[in-house]
């Protein structure tokens, strides 16, 4: 019987594309700064064929276009400091979120497993779901990072459950679909969002369910148990 429901926040319960659009201009503007011409056309293509390589994306982007490896910690480096604190402002619930949560919160416990910034809790607070979750693990405050499975093991022991009881939903098979699946969780991946493309390279990533968008995820929870 699943106790607890475990998201992820990006691409999952947060539309994050205009964080992400932040960033690709971000990068745009660094490499004509280098002498590179890409349009954002080309560096979309790019994008997604980062994603399903199973790369690196925004490493392998600037590899990609500047074909000097000499550049990739530098060019991240300035990046980082352009796109910085920026995530919170430009992650904003999808339609269906807060009423999902609300709805959920009646029959499970529910916590979050998410690749974030620890500013990101100020967003929470600003959206009244700090105290909805029971537990929150930020990868950026317990210096561990899906899909590391010691996150979600870390989750489960604050959640105080088994991993048979407990689901996660998430945008992304590999950093969410496989190590849930590995400890026992069951799993629901939302395909939408920016890695949309992946698709599953092993057993471990194919979820349990799979869904276009968040409308039906509590019918479809119901189905798991």
């Amino acid at each position: 019987m699943i106790q607890w429901i475990f998201f992820d926040l990006g691409g999952t319960l947060l539309d994050d594309v205009p964080f992400h659009d932040c960033i690709y201009r971000a990068m745009l503007d660094i490499f004509n700064e280098q002498g590179c011409r890409v349009s954002m056309d080309e560096f979309i293509v790019a994008r997604d064929l980062m994603v399903r390589k199973r790369v690196p994306v925004l490493k392998s982007l600037v590899l990609h276009f500047t074909g000097k490896e000499s550049l990739v910690d530098s060019m991240m480096k300035d990046l980082m400091r352009r796109i910085e604190g920026k995530g919170p402002e430009l992650q904003t619930p999808f339609p269906e979120s807060e009423a999902l949560l609300r709805t959920l919160k009646q029959r499970y416990e529910l916590g979050i497993i998410a690749n974030q910034q620890v500013v990101i809790h100020d967003l929470l607070k600003k959206l009244g779901w700090d105290r909805m979750f029971g537990v929150t693990i930020i990868s950026e405050e317990v210096q561990l990072s899906k899909p590391d499975i010691r996150i979600f093991r870390m989750a489960l022991d604050r959640a105080g459950c088994k991993s048979s009881e407990a689901a996660m939903v998430g945008d992304r098979v590999d950093n969410d679909v496989a190590p849930a699946r590995r400890l026992g969780m069951k799993t629901v991946r939302l395909k939408m969002g920016v890695f949309w493309p992946q698709e599953p390279m092993s057993e471990d990533e194919v979820p349990d369910l799979e869904l276009p968008s968040l409308k039906g995820l509590s019918d479809a929870l119901r189905r798991l148990q």
